[in-house]
């Protein structure tokens, strides 16, 4: 941020930085066991997710073959 701010201090005015993330004080968290009764997963089931947008560079694919190897290997997921 300091650098781009620095090597384009002329055009300055004209840039503005948008900050990639989320506001997690959206986001209230719920009774998880709720949520784990009405989806079938039980207690102890390790859960997995991704939040990310669904773009080539996430490379969700590879997220899926991984737990594809862990699944295969036993784990409960």
């Amino acid at each position: 941020m300091r650098w781009h701010s620095c090597a384009f201090s002329r055009v300055r005015a004209r840039y503005r930085v948008i900050r990639n993330g989320t506001a997690l004080g959206r986001f209230q968290p719920g009774d998880g066991q709720e949520v784990r009764a009405a989806l079938g997963i039980a207690r102890d089931d390790f859960v997995i997710g991704m939040f990310a947008s669904f773009k080539p560079v996430k490379n969700h694919a590879l997220l899926l073959q991984a737990v594809a190897k862990l699944i295969e290997s036993g784990h409960r997921l």
